[in-house]
């Protein structure tokens, strides 16, 4: 009984594979591209939630990119221009972020991806 528990916690815990694929072609669009390098790490699935891990390389202070914070928004758009998913970035002096691409992957499964970085007024 005890194993079997245990195995239902790390199933639902755990990276999953689906039936579901997941784009791995998500562009991002950078408007702070020179002030930070973003590369694109690898995608995860939990449950039906998408992740896009990312590296950043920090080239210089963000305010030298125009922006007028130290905090940066993002959104997640699907080909017809739709906004799915947004967020604030208030620490983009890191060398890592998670963003959420789709928090219901049985919804937009297999559109192509579009991750949004601005200045976050």
């Amino acid at each position: 009984m005890k194993k079997v528990i245990m195995l239902m916690i790390i199933l639902l815990f755990s990276p999953s594979c689906s039936s579901k694929a997941i784009k791995k072609d998500i562009e991002i669009d950078s408007i702070v591209s020179s002030c930070i390098d973003i590369k694109k790490d690898k995608i995860e699935k939990y449950g039906n939630i998408v992740i896009l891990n990312t590296l950043w390389d920090v080239k210089s202070s963000i305010g030298e990119c125009g922006c007028k914070s130290a905090a940066l928004g993002y959104q997640v758009k699907i080909e017809r221009n739709l906004v799915i998913s947004t967020g604030i970035l208030t620490t983009p002096k890191r060398n890592s972020f998670k963003f959420v691409i789709n928090s219901d992957n049985e919804i937009y499964s297999n559109e192509k991806y579009k991750l949004v970085i601005n200045c976050q007024s």
